[in-house]
């Protein structure tokens, strides 16, 4: 039996300035659908609306890196979330942690703004360029491989 020959990647961690690019994308498509959440939910005087203008950010951040590693926003400046151990976009799990942590912190009455912003500051502080949100959900964020040459 012969052993398939496997194909290493070296995943080149992302720049700030691309994290930082890659945000500002994803916050007005986020924007945009908060509003039209947040006007569907007022319409029907449904209570909870601030509930479900941020549910469709969680589902954006969760699936997307889920699937593919990439919001539109990453796709954009070519960056992408991977497992640190794999280079492959993260488990379901992982992305729900890293979702969560994202959009689930500013929620947080008086201190989320704080606590978030220490968590987009913490880049700058380690090697691997992670925030803590990707520290807990051991990811990395990576530039995009350049594809394998077809011969």
């Amino acid at each position: 039996m012969t052993e398939t020959p496997r194909r290493v990647v070296r995943l080149w961690i992302a720049a700030p300035h691309l994290r930082l690019g890659a945000a500002a994308i994803d916050l007005l498509i986020l924007y945009a659908i908060a509003w039209v959440t947040e006007s569907s939910a007022e319409l029907f005087n449904t209570r909870g609306d601030e509930v479900l203008a941020v549910l469709p950010g969680f589902l954006y951040f969760w699936l997307l890196h889920a699937r593919w590693g990439q919001t539109v926003g990453k796709r954009i400046v070519g960056i992408m979330v991977v497992s640190p151990h794999t280079g492959l976009p993260p488990s379901l799990r992982s992305s729900a942690i890293r979702a969560g942590f994202s959009v689930g912190i500013p929620l947080i009455p008086m201190f989320g703004w704080l606590i978030g912003l220490i968590d987009k500051f913490h880049l700058f502080l380690n090697g691997r360029r992670q925030c803590y949100h990707d520290k807990f959900a051991d990811t990395v964020v990576v530039l995009v491989p350049p594809k394998a040459a077809t011969t």
